[in-house]
Order: structure tokens, then sequence, then C-alpha cells
């Protein structure tokens, strides 16, 4: 998806299973649920790394900064996926 589509769309991750290659992402604009697959082919990208992205680097909370269908029965193959970075955990303080 080009030209800042998924930005509009305010896609983030709702649920990844590495184990199937699955990947859900929901619309922050309508709440519809997006449903891909993830293959030996994609090209995981996440955005401002320098380095390739891999399927257990993507976690739930993402954004989807672009994205590209490969076609096929649903659920269809990405060609290509770029996520934001992962926020750091949350820091939970110590009772005092």
């Amino acid at each position: 998806m080009g030209n800042g589509a998924a930005q509009r769309q305010k896609l983030v991750i709702e649920s990844i299973d590495v184990t199937t290659g699955t990947v859900e992402f929901k619309s922050g604009v309508d709440n519809t649920i997006h449903t891909y697959k993830i293959d030996a082919t994609t090209r995981i990208t996440i955005y401002g790394a320098a380095i390739k992205g891999t399927i257990d680097q993507i976690k739930v909370g993402q954004k989807v900064q672009n994205y590209k269908v490969g076609g096929g029965q649903p659920p269809q193959i990405l060609e290509m996926l770029m996520v934001s970075q992962a926020a750091p955990a949350p820091v939970t303080p110590a009772n005092p």
C-alpha cells in the first residue's frame, strides 16, 4: 500500500502469531481487522532501524508504516511490511 495509505488508515499490529506466520492489522479509523500471512519471502523492515527485520521483532501495538500485498486467496501473503520501532516496555516504579 503506497502513498501514506497505511498511515491514513492508522493501522497498528493487533496480533502476531509467529508459529503460523499470521499477522492482523487493526484500523484506527473504522476498527476493522485485516489478516495477512508472512512467509520467508516477505521483506520486513523496522522503520528507522538500520537492519532488516524479522517476524519475531513484530510486536502488538506497532504502527504499520507501509505494506504490500502479494495477492492470492485470503489470508493474502505480504510481499513487504514496514512497522515502526517497538516502544520500550513501560517501567514500573518500585514501591517505596
